[in-house]
């Protein structure tokens, strides 16, 4: 919750959640919009949405990561690659009737630069 929606909570008389929960459903969606009502609906126990049947199945399976220094050795940089294919693999075996349509690595504009000047890119 933001601050100033905190503040014109406040100055309703919702200080802690105890009083959210207690509050006028109507007001609360008079003053504060149907999110906020759904919120209190939710304190008291109503389900308003169940997550299991409103998120939708994914059509890609990912395994990122970020160095926080540049990498400048080849072999790190296979490391990596294997590590995370390793993990998107055991990811796709773990759901029923998925099919591969595509593998591949991406790999930043920055980390290509690096290739170049160890030279070893191979690419375009």
């Amino acid at each position: 919750m933001g601050r100033r929606q905190k503040t014109r909570l406040n100055a309703v008389g919702v200080h802690n959640i105890l009083r959210l929960k207690r509050a006028d459903r109507k007001r609360i969606r008079d003053e504060f919009g149907v999110v906020l009502e759904s919120t209190v609906q939710e304190l008291n126990g109503e389900v308003m949405m169940d997550m299991e049947e409103r998120l939708p199945k994914a059509k890609q399976v990912m395994s990122s990561r970020s160095f926080g220094t540049r990498v400048t050795e080849l072999e790190e940089l296979k490391q990596a690659i294997a590590y995370h294919a390793g993990i998107a693999c055991a990811r796709m075996r773990s759901k029923p009737n998925v099919a591969c349509a595509h593998d591949g690595a991406h790999i930043n504009a920055d980390a290509i630069k690096c290739l170049r000047q160890m030279d070893c890119w191979r690419g375009q």
